[in-house]
């Protein structure tokens, strides 16, 4: 078992933890990343392999829920993990020269691209 803590006297609500992958190993030394699903309170957890550039995962990510001044226990499993409804969408918007536009559940970023620079109409620049 892998455990969590929130030492805090508020509760951390679907937060991105990092796990540094050695310590993963440790408690699960044969750890299979193309075939894992990991729990917490028999609920399944979501979770990324981060690699920081490295081929290698360096840390595990999970976003978990954990109370004020408590411990969760994460489980790791051998399994093809479910899948995850996504909250986020990026995509580069051709049709408007070069612009980038990014948005999750709570925000949306519109990157208007230098193709743009100059126009009359001010369109260069970004929008939150």
């Amino acid at each position: 078992m892998l455990k969590i803590t929130n030492p805090g006297s508020s509760s951390l609500t679907q937060t991105v933890i990092e796990i540094p992958w050695t310590t993963v190993k440790k408690a699960y030394p044969q750890v299979d990343t193309a075939q894992l699903q990991i729990t917490a309170s028999g609920k399944e957890v979501a979770y990324q392999f981060e690699r920081r550039g490295e081929k290698s995962v360096q840390n595990l990510l999970v976003q978990v829920s954990v109370g004020p001044k408590q411990t969760i226990q994460l489980a790791l499993y051998r399994g093809k993990p479910g899948r995850v409804e996504p909250k986020t969408y990026c995509r580069y918007v051709p049709e408007r020269y070069d612009d980038f536009a990014w948005e999750n559940d709570k925000v949306a970023f519109r990157i208007y691209g230098a193709a743009l620079n100059g126009r009359s109409d001010n369109a260069y620049g970004s929008d939150i």
